[in-house]
């Protein structure tokens, strides 16, 4: 069995796009064999995509949304039904 060492870092910015847009530029113009995810919407308010280096380091570079209402349940696992409502969260 092979172990390894998992490393993340997370970069806060002002737009995700456009910096993915930068690096997949970069990224094709050369071979490291960077990984790169599509920037993508979250639940808890962020935009943001993955970058996996050459090192085996993942990068999450993201930048928080305006204006996101997060409502999450709780299913029968947690002893709640399905549909009920426990929480409510605002990011601004």
């Amino acid at each position: 069995m092979k172990l390894g060492l998992l490393l993340r870092g997370m970069i806060a910015n002002n737009n995700a796009d456009h910096w993915w847009e930068k690096i997949n530029e970069i990224n094709s113009n050369k071979d490291d064999n960077i990984q790169l995810t599509a920037p993508e919407d979250r639940a808890w308010g962020i935009r943001d995509f993955t970058l996996l280096d050459p090192s085996g380091v993942m990068w999450r570079i993201g930048n928080r949304l305006r204006l996101l209402k997060v409502k999450f349940q709780v299913h029968s696992l947690f002893g709640y039904n399905s549909g009920d409502k426990i929480g409510h969260a605002e990011f601004l």
